[in-house]
């Protein structure tokens, strides 16, 4: 509350215990003035004051009286208030905690049991599983918040878990206390769930009706391709036309199978190769006082934006430009009717 001080003055009192101030400050119970006003106390009674009354407030200039220095190790009476307070603030959080604490771990137990999968599966079956995860509430809301828990929670008593997911949202104000690289790191959930949001956005604007019926379109296509390449073996050469009609089979069935394989083969490349690569090259134009992983998230997140620019502004070209791919009919007939 302050240093000590001696207050040469004709008339004073403490105005807790009206005490008169005689002129000596005693080293076990010395005089405080803790702040500007003219108001004098013991430093006994200024504890005593601060700890039991639920104001804390100079009564004259209202300033906020607060304890600067540690308890002395043989105040077994401040000890004793502060034990009870604790008790009765940590009952209850200890009781949730207690509770929450076993209901994790018997929960955890059981699923790496041996037979901790089957339990499951006889109360909820995979689809069921898959299905919830695929919940946009789940995907866009509860998964970000994730790694803000993990870290929030990194050294907190396992009571103020239970606290803070049913009372308040330290959840969130919590996250100014890190690093630029740990910020990046944890908003990845978020930009993932936005991204997501932006694809089936995009993907119902440009692709209507064409990506419902896609698989079943495909597998048409595919099956009157077979169908052709059997009777390719059983049309004549006597026609040019006929000729060319094969020469474009072959065509459509070489595009075909180098546009599966080169979907596949990006599919795979990408994650491995080309965003890192394009992360690489991006994390140039950013300031250079951001550190090398810093630069690589950022550049990773504007890579895959850029990417799906172009495959959607590919997709809206393609969508108004539909496949044209001559299906030869069955000539045979006509030819043994002529």
């Amino acid at each position: 509350m302050g240093s000590y001080c001696i207050y040469k003055t004709n008339f004073s009192r403490c105005w807790i215990c009206y005490d008169e101030f005689d002129g000596s400050n005693s080293a076990k119970n010395p005089w405080r003035r803790p702040c500007k006003c003219s108001l004098l106390a013991h430093e006994n009674c200024l504890i005593a004051y601060v700890t039991s009354s639920s104001n804390n407030r100079c009564p004259q200039c209202l300033n906020e009286y607060k304890i600067s220095r540690f308890m002395k190790s043989e105040s077994r009476f401040l000890r004793a208030i502060g034990l009870c307070q604790s008790i009765e603030s940590g009952l209850a959080q200890v009781a949730l905690g207690t509770g929450l604490c076993f209901g994790l771990a018997k929960f955890v137990y059981s699923i790496l049991r041996k037979t901790g999968f089957w339990a499951c599966r006889q109360v909820v079956d995979e689809n069921s599983l898959l299905l919830m995860m695929q919940k946009p509430l789940f995907s866009s809301a509860i998964l970000p918040m994730l790694p803000y828990m993990l870290l929030r929670f990194y050294e907190a008593p396992s009571y103020d878990i239970g606290i803070s997911l049913y009372i308040h949202c330290s959840v969130y104000y919590c996250v100014d206390h890190f690093s630029t690289t740990q910020m990046l790191f944890f908003a990845l959930p978020g930009i993932r769930s936005i991204h997501q949001e932006l694809r089936s956005y995009l993907k119902k604007k440009f692709l209507p009706s064409q990506q419902e019926d896609d698989e079943q379109s495909k597998r048409d296509w595919l099956r009157k391709i077979d169908d052709q390449i059997e009777n390719q073996n059983l049309v004549t050469n006597e026609d040019a036309k006929v000729n060319d009609s094969e020469l474009w089979t072959i065509f459509s069935v070489a595009h075909m199978f180098l546009d599966v394989v080169a979907n596949e083969l990006l599919r795979a490349l990408r994650p491995i190769i080309l965003i890192p690569l394009a992360g690489r090259y991006l994390g140039h134009f950013f300031p250079k006082t951001l550190s090398k992983v810093q630069k690589s998230i950022l550049s990773g997140v504007f890579a895959l934006l850029m990417k799906d620019m172009c495959k959607f502004t590919y997709l809206s070209w393609r969508a108004r430009k539909f496949r044209e791919i001559r299906i030869l009919d069955n000539q045979t007939e006509d030819k043994h009717e002529k």
